[in-house]
């Protein structure tokens, strides 16, 4: 009862402490990704749904929601997704913005220990805190809790799916992976590989979690804005407020820091495409390659920011249980490239993070390719 006690203290304190960062550092004048949401689930309330994609109504929301001081014709930071994210956030759009977003982030902390505590029963990290520890220390979890974002969310449909994976419960696994299409860029790549391995019932479960999500959405902003919405997407995709590839942590940023400018689209998808090969040709074990496939889905996920990294959670678990090191070193290491993720950060190399995400994809591939029978697992079709 003490150690739930001490847990529950922690994790209460956690969240005063991302609450008390993310009031303290941002700007006033323009606040975090949060508010896209919270104005979002305000256009639904007030039955503006249909509105969701117009800039002008976004900004109109923006300037009565969430600042009345400043006179926007865009918002700052636009609503993109499938209109399904409205309701997820439509329960907070009642309260005042700040109570929303400390509630929201105690909703992403239970997410974050939920996801923590799959993970390590599936990959055999065992019992213990200090895997907790390291996530929250993890510069991706931090940006996520800090910006209000939603990776911490898609970190538990995935690790969930691993669950249900590994039980046999194939559909299942694919159902939760379909409902990440709430962000859909990040889970194209990874249910391309799925069907590279004609992995049949996970992808009839996917499909089934996209099709509640593309109906929910059609609910929220009507069948005319979801039928445009393919479009919508295109035609905004360099906009100046929603392509920055200088803060991307994909391929694409990868190929912006090398070249110094945005690189050319087929460079990126040729690239993504040899990625998304070796992910579905190599896969060995379930666990290993689900981990891989994940790494390979996010880094060719043409937008994808620093909070995405948060999905590496389920690599780096398997990097922690087959590492033939003491358990010192093994922790030592652990909080150690935890704490170097901020350095990233700090100095603004954001570009660098598909190094860490593919060397960990390659680590991943290597150690199974080098076990001698290493026993291929399946699915039932």
């Amino acid at each position: 009862m003490k150690r739930k006690l001490a847990l529950a203290a922690f994790l209460a304190a956690t969240v005063a402490i991302f609450v008390g960062a993310h009031f303290a550092l941002e700007d006033p004048a323009t606040r975090w990704d949060f508010q896209q949401f919270y104005i979002a689930a305000q256009m639904e309330r007030h039955g503006d749904g249909n509105q969701l994609y117009n800039f002008a109504a976004q900004a109109a929301y923006q300037q009565k929601y969430v600042d009345r001081s400043r006179h926007v014709l865009e918002p700052d930071y636009p609503f993109l997704y499938p209109g399904a994210v409205a309701l997820l956030f439509l329960p907070l759009a009642w309260l005042p913005l700040p109570i929303a977003y400390i509630l929201w982030t105690v909703m992403n902390v239970a997410l974050l220990f939920l996801s923590v505590r799959i993970i390590q029963k599936e990959v055999g990290l065992g019992g213990g805190e200090w895997p907790l520890f390291v996530a929250l220390l993890f510069a991706p979890v931090a940006v996520c809790l800090l910006h209000g974002q939603l990776s911490l969310l898609m970190l538990f449909l995935y690790s969930s799916s691993l669950a249900e994976l590994r039980r046999g419960n194939t559909i299942l696994a694919g159902l939760f992976v379909g409902l990440g299409t709430l962000k859909f860029q990040l889970v194209l790549g990874f249910l391309a590989i799925m069907m590279m391995r004609r992995a049949w019932r996970f992808l009839v479960g996917a499909a089934a979690g996209a099709l509640v999500i593309a109906a929910l959405s059609t609910a929220v902003v009507g069948i005319k804005a979801f039928i445009a919405y393919p479009e919508f997407i295109r035609s905004i995709a360099e906009h100046p407020r929603v392509a920055m590839p200088q803060w991307m942590v994909n391929l694409r940023g990868f190929l912006f820091l090398v070249e110094g400018h945005e690189p050319s689209v087929w460079l990126v998808a040729a690239l993504s495409v040899a990625v998304l090969l070796i992910a579905g040709l190599l896969w060995r074990d379930a666990v290993t390659g689900f981990c891989c496939a994940i790494i390979a889905g996010t880094v060719t996920a043409y937008h994808c920011y620093p909070q995405e990294l948060s999905l590496m959670l389920p690599a780096l678990g398997v990097l922690a249980t087959r590492v033939r090191v003491n358990e010192t070193a093994a922790l030592t290491a652990a909080f150690s490239g935890a704490l170097a993720s901020y350095g990233i950060i700090i100095l603004g190399a954001h570009n660098l993070f598909p190094l860490f995400a593919l060397g960990l994809f390659a680590w991943l591939l290597a150690f199974v390719q080098g076990r001698a029978k290493s026993a291929r697992v399946g699915f039932s079709n």
